[in-house]
C-alpha cells in the first residue's frame, strides 16, 4: 500500500506504509471500536461530569470520541493519560 499527504491543492510523494488496516476493510470498524473503547475505559478513571445522580465520563461514534471533564485543570492529566494508553497500550495509575 502506497500513500501520500494532501495540504490544500499540493499532494507529497508517495511513501509505502506496512501497517495499520485498510479503510475499507470490513474489520476497521469493529478494530477500531475495540481499540478505543479499551482507551476511553482508561481515562474514564479520570474524567467526567456529573448529571444528577449520574455519572456521563465519555461518548464516542463512530469514528469520534468524546472526554467529559468537570474541570479546565482537569485536562492535563486526562490528555496524558489518554495519549499513554493510545501510542503504548499500558494502563497508567496517577
Amino acid at each position: 500500500m502506497r500513500s501520500c499527504v494532501r495540504v490544500g491543492r499540493s499532494r507529497t510523494a508517495s511513501f509505502p506504509t506496512s501497517s495499520g488496516v485498510r479503510q475499507d476493510c470490513v474489520l476497521a470498524p469493529d478494530l477500531f471500536r475495540i481499540a478505543i473503547d479499551w482507551i476511553m475505559s482508561i481515562c474514564a478513571d479520570k474524567a467526567g461530569v456529573n448529571v444528577g445522580q449520574s455519572l456521563f465520563t465519555d461518548t464516542d461514534y463512530v469514528d469520534d470520541a468524546v472526554l467529559f471533564a468537570e474541570d479546565d485543570v482537569q485536562w492535563p492529566s486526562i490528555l496524558e493519560l489518554f495519549d499513554t494508553a493510545a501510542n503504548t497500550g499500558q494502563k497508567l495509575k496517577f
